[in-house]
């Protein structure tokens, strides 16, 4: 079908091509418009031929049930006609084609009616709507199996609702419309119990909507007139529906707030593209179900078409069929919900507690009361443009452990007040890890992650971390290896691991409980030297001795030169900055401010312990203003004179390492 159409409008699309005239232009909108009226004419043909099979399916199954051989046998040579036409409009390439197998389908539909007429089955519409109708046509029992014709129920409080019932169980297939009405949320449910197949379908009555054997209908309109009553809308064995919905048939929308049952379990396409289902939110003592286990995002042939779908009121959601190219999901109220293999869009809003997903190419929604979200990220392969995959940014706070993996563009988790558990292993490919103002992180672990930075600021609750991020470049164009770590003005932070490396902005600053480093692997500054700039102070880093040895012409050329012999002596770590160091003091375009918190004992050039010279821990200076000189370790500030000038603007200090003492250079 569809190779067939197309090659008509690559023909059109060649002739232009080689002649360019802009009469040819007007020749291929003409033919455009042609192939646009043929598309059209085969979607009804389509629509026509599921109509008519479906109504035929459902009569095999009442013909079966009442043993009737010559209308069996009929409706076999009718359903061998309607797979012909359908394997045609399969290979239909013209508007002739579609006209032809339209004009087969009306046919049919003509001798489906004469079987029908001439067969035991009740011919003409029913109407039920009093005693004596009720009296009248329930008296013909199972001479109704198979109505040839429309039927309508308006039962009201005077009618005897076992009769109803039993009346209601001897119909297996209406070739018409089928319409019930209740008058009275007093009037018990009836069930449709043995009714396979039906037209259009209008109801509206109290308790719900159980039809447990209904296969097919065109549309299914479901009145909410009596909402607060409604407490389950059942269709299981539904596997066809041109459209469906409940204030009207065309809002395609299931939405009754009291139910805590919905099943539509063999519904296997949704072509309308939007299909909504609300139903009571299910809590741990009443419990709401939905079942739509068979929906895939496909046509009536089988390919792929856009759905959107919103869900919300159901404990718990599995959906791992839909490809989601091109459609969406959204959930609301939804306790535990996991998304499997979806390419579209993933929108959570408020009251989904639990969300998990290994497939997220986008995702959107307030997520105010996810508690738990673990999900994968994936680059979308239906929009050529995603290098990274989507970028988290999380800021709610009822999260309490997160786990994110797989393609991201960035992740931020701002004021995410009680996140305790936070684990990275993804690869954030076009930005960095943010996380600030986390009050209750107490465990992180990025692992395996990658990313072209760490921020680290504010997370008030965590004793450790370790910043073991590999870092990388963005994915831009012209991105380069400048990565960045910066931990600031977390409270209780005691002890800092760094392996992170290729970083040229280092930030280590207002973590005043820090006093454990380890920096072992930070051994490279990044690739932009003018863009270095390290800053470590304001912590609780201490030495324990700073020692203010006298120079020599071997050991250096005097205070704040290479090679000054001062020393200083901790058990902090912070020996382990040494080879990081090391570059930014080489750097000639790089700006540091580095100082060490607190020293215990100062030992003068005269090789006394001077009490003047030390800042102690009962009165520590963290400004980088007033700091002693004593705790200058590495003061820079860039070099962006020419480099050929006379003049030299940078100052510089510089410190050398030991296994537990330092060479020490500092400003005057």
């Amino acid at each position: 079908m569809k190779k067939g159409l197309l090659s008509i409008l690559a023909s059109a699309l060649l002739v232009v091509g080689c002649q360019n005239y802009d009469d040819q232009f007007t020749n291929l909108e003409s033919q455009i418009s042609a192939l646009a009226s043929t598309v059209a004419g085969l979607s009804q043909v389509q629509s026509d031929l599921q109509s008519l099979s479906a109504t035929v399916a459902s009569l095999q199954s009442s013909v079966a049930q009442t043993v009737d051989a010559a209308l069996a046998a009929g409706l076999a040579d009718i359903d061998a006609a309607v797979a012909s036409l359908e394997a045609a409009a399969d290979n239909a390439a013209s508007a002739e084609d579609v006209a032809a197998i339209q004009a087969g389908v009306d046919a049919n539909a003509v001798d489906l009616e004469e079987l029908l007429a001439s067969s035991s089955v009740f011919n003409g519409s029913i109407v039920i709507n009093s005693v004596a109708t009720l009296n009248a046509f329930h008296s013909m029992g199972s001479s109704l199996a198979i109505v040839n014709g429309n039927v309508t129920f308006l039962v009201g409080t005077d009618m005897d609702m076992t009769l109803v019932q039993e009346t209601a169980d001897q119909m297996l297939t209406i070739t018409g419309d089928l319409s019930y009405t209740s008058n009275s949320n007093t009037i018990a449910e009836v069930v449709f119990n043995n009714l396979s197949g039906t037209a259009s379908l209008t109801l509206e009555q109290a308790g719900g909507y159980h039809f447990p054997a209904l296969v097919s209908v065109t549309n299914l309109h479901l009145s909410d007139k009596f909402e607060s009553t409604i407490t389950r809308v059942n269709f299981p064995l539904l596997s066809s529906v041109t459209s469906l919905g409940t204030d009207n048939s065309t809002n395609h929308t299931v939405e009754f707030t009291k139910a805590t049952e919905m099943s539509f379990a063999a519904l296997a396409y949704y072509t309308p593209g939007t299909l909504v289902f609300k139903q009571k939110r299910g809590t741990a003592e009443i419990t709401s179900t939905l079942d739509i286990s068979s929906l895939d995002d496909v046509d009536a042939l089988g390919e792929q078409a856009a759905l959107d779908l919103s869900i919300s009121g159901p404990n718990s959601l599995s959906i791992s069929n839909l490809d989601g190219k091109g459609g969406s999901i959204t959930l609301d109220g939804v306790d535990t919900a996991v998304i499997n293999d979806f390419d579209g869009t993933i929108t959570i809003n408020d009251k989904v507690t639990n969300f998990t997903s290994n497939n997220v190419v986008s995702l959107a929604g307030t997520m105010a009361d996810v508690v738990t979200l673990d999900i994968t990220g994936a680059i979308d392969p239906n929009d050529t443009a995603d290098k990274s995959g989507p970028a988290i940014a999380l800021t709610q706070d009822d999260f309490d452990t997160v786990t994110l993996a797989g393609n991201l563009a960035s992740i931020s988790i701002d004021d995410a007040s009680r996140l305790t558990t936070l684990n990275i292993t993804a690869d954030v490919n076009a930005g960095s890890i943010s996380l600030s103002n986390n009050g209750d992180l107490e465990n992180l672990d990025l692992t395996g992650s990658k990313a072209t930075g760490v921020t680290f600021n504010n997370n008030n609750r965590i004793s450790k971390v370790e910043i073991n991020t590999i870092i990388q470049k963005a994915v831009a164009k012209g991105s380069t290896l400048d990565g960045s770590v910066i931990v600031t003005n977390n409270s209780d932070l005691e002890e800092l691991d760094i392996t992170s490396t290729s970083v040229t902005v280092l930030t280590i600053t207002g973590n005043p409980l820090l006093a454990t480093i380890d920096a072992t692997g930070l051994s490279a500054i990044g690739a932009t030297a003018k863009n270095n700039a390290v800053n470590i102070f304001g912590n609780l880093l201490t030495f324990t001795k700073a020692k203010d040895n006298t120079d020599t012409a071997t050991t250096g050329l005097g205070l704040g030169k290479a090679g000054d012999a001062g020393q200083y002596t901790t058990t902090s770590g912070f020996a382990t900055l040494k080879t990081y160091l090391t570059l930014v003091a080489a750097n000639t375009l790089a700006s540091a401010n580095v100082y060490v918190d607190v020293i215990d004992s100062v030992v003068g050039t005269d090789g006394v312990e001077d009490d003047s010279d030390v800042t102690y821990s009962s009165s520590i200076t963290r400004d980088t203003t007033t700091a002693d000189a004593q705790q200058k370790v590495l003061v820079l500030t860039a070099n962006t004179a020419d480099q050929g000038a006379t003049a030299v603007t940078a100052k510089r200090s510089f410190l050398y390492s030991g296994t537990d003492a330092f060479l020490m250079f500092a400003n005057g």
